[in-house]
């Protein structure tokens, strides 16, 4: 079974326990995001999602695709933008992003949002093997490894940087704020 409680620092309590079937569910080493009340993880060996609602103490799975849909490829949970959840995936030389919205009967839909074409933005080495490892959630950048180094794209502008040489990132989580308690 997986398990998952929230703690509150307001009032120094933790919530009641809820749990699903699913045995170790949470990919404990993914990117987690936060949309509302939910909190978002990917699955560790299926192409899903957990969902912790914390105001309506729920947790539960929810599949990134049918699997009648061959259209829709591997997805990568990345974030948050616009209040949406965001995931993105390659698909031959661009950056598909993609947003579950409500969709018939509220059931969850994937939407694809954006496609950003990677083969003017990355030289011709970065486009023989790349993946998406990393998003900075309020400024819209995800960072992809590629055999040619690390390079960031701006989702709001389309343009690329690369930020390191290296080649073996597995996940970028980069550090947007810190906060230092006072002490008085």
């Amino acid at each position: 079974m997986t398990f998952a409680a929230a703690y509150s620092s307001e009032t120094r309590k933790w919530s009641d326990i809820v749990s699903i079937e699913e045995p170790n569910a949470i990919e404990t080493t993914g990117h987690s995001a936060v949309v509302g009340n939910k909190v978002y993880f990917p699955c560790e060996e299926t192409d899903s999602l957990v969902e912790y609602d914390k105001a309506g103490q729920k947790l539960s799975v929810i599949a990134l695709a049918e699997e009648e849909d061959d259209d829709l490829p591997w997805l990568d949970l990345m974030g948050v933008e616009d209040g949406m959840l965001l995931l993105a995936t390659m698909m031959n030389f661009r950056l598909c992003l993609w947003s579950m919205e409500a969709g018939p009967s509220k059931t969850a839909v994937w939407v694809r949002r954006r496609v950003i074409e990677l083969e003017p933005l990355l030289p011709a080495t970065a486009l023989i093997r790349m993946w998406v490892v990393g998003f900075a959630e309020g400024v819209g950048v995800i960072f992809l490894n590629t055999k040619a180094g690390l390079y960031t794209v701006e989702l709001s502008s389309g343009r690329s940087k690369k930020v390191h040489g290296g080649t073996s990132f597995r996940e970028v989580r980069p550090y947007m704020s810190f906060y230092t308690r006072g002490t008085d």
